[in-house]
């Protein structure tokens, strides 16, 4: 650990003198479930705390601001995890950032490597716009990219052209190799054939007072592995109303033989004053053969209000089950304004309507300090 601290520290001296805007970053985030336990007879409560991650990264770019890039290391504690050695060992690691970029002039931009906040997103708001990070005080919804599509943050090559105001053509694909996990087999060569299937391509179109549109076509090989080819449209407004920003679309899998084709999402988040409300919903009609079609469905709703010290959450969700029981989910938490930090406490209730069910519950806090 000392000794890729030096290297980053030379590393920042080096890209000083190259690069006029150059910055050093970094965080820290643990984590401690207080208590925990079920209603099941004889559960016992527990607790239990990790070293979730840790971080340190490098930004930088030219004086002209035509070429640069960004590099950042994500230390995970859970993988270092064993029964003798408890968060003392940093053997769980990632390029969480790993990329070079290039932009000869104002309307084409060259990405190379891999960002893993991800590019061209539609779900902000039903994504990680809803916790903004779950901290484990939370439950996120991830998989709000498999409704709302065109988030990519694979390891790969994007090309984004804006050729006249609010338009924005961004193509992106995964390049097979070795650091790269979401490619079939995960081989060090393809063939060309092969690696056009893994292109995503989205058009995005900006008018003013009305909103953002987006069409996406996602090739086959990209993320959700169970689906083929796939077009999506979402539309996103934040000016209609004051306070309010919502998004809306989905997406529809283009195989001939595909079950359950159709994907519906949407987010709202409204806000005044100190009080304020977000809601996401997930939806997916399922056919069964034989009868019994039913609606997949999941839905959160989040209300807040925001004091001086910090804003308190709480989340309700609900979720669908083929034999018309339904999980639910409570949350509340508190999120206490640390400046620069986050510092989260909150309660995790779940269950559901199935006769005799048992139903969970957990105490957690997280701290995390940014630098």
């Amino acid at each position: 650990m000392k000794k890729l601290i030096a290297i980053l520290v030379v590393f920042a001296m080096v890209a000083t003198v190259a690069f006029a805007e150059t910055t050093v970053s970094g965080s820290v985030e643990v984590r401690w479930v207080i208590a925990q336990g079920s209603s099941a007879d004889g559960a016992p409560v527990t607790t239990g705390g990790s070293i979730h991650a840790g971080a340190i990264g490098l930004t930088g770019a030219n004086d002209d601001g035509t070429f640069g890039g960004r590099l950042q290391i994500v230390f995970d504690g859970r993988d270092a995890l064993n029964a003798d050695n408890y968060n003392t060992q940093l053997t769980g690691h990632k390029w969480d950032h790993a990329y070079a970029w290039w932009q000869p002039i104002p309307q084409v931009r060259f990405f190379l490597g891999q960002d893993g906040d991800g590019q061209f997103n539609t779900a902000n708001l039903s994504r990680w716009g809803h916790h903004r990070m779950e901290r484990n005080t939370s439950v996120e919804q991830w998989d709000a990219g498999h409704y709302l599509i065109g988030n990519w943050d694979n390891f790969g090559m994007a090309l984004i052209i804006k050729p006249i105001d609010g338009l924005s053509i961004n193509l992106a694909t995964i390049i097979p190799g070795v650091n790269n996990g979401n490619f079939p087999g995960n081989p060090a060569t393809v063939e060309h054939s092969d690696w056009f299937k893994s292109l995503q391509a989205q058009v995005s179109y900006a008018l003013d007072g009305v909103g953002t549109f987006y069409l996406t076509f996602r090739g086959d090989y990209n993320r959700d592995p169970a689906r083929g080819d796939l077009l999506g449209l979402t539309y996103f407004a934040n000016s209609l109303v004051d306070g309010l920003q919502f998004e809306v679309g989905g997406n529809y899998d283009l195989a001939d033989n595909a079950a359950n084709p159709l994907r519906i999402g949407v987010g709202v988040h409204f806000g005044m004053d100190a009080f304020g409300v977000r809601f996401r919903a997930f939806m997916n009609p399922i056919e069964v053969a034989g009868g019994n079609d039913w609606l997949y469905l999941k839905m959160d709703i989040m209300p807040f209000y925001t004091f001086d010290f910090g804003t308190i959450f709480c989340n309700f969700r609900v979720e669908t089950r083929s034999d018309e029981k339904i999980n639910f989910h409570i949350n509340p938490y508190f999120r206490f304004a640390m400046g620069g930090g986050d510092f989260r406490i909150g309660l995790i209730v779940e269950g559901n309507t199935v006769d005799n069910s048992v139903v969970t519950w957990k105490l957690p806090m997280s701290m995390l300090v940014a630098f």
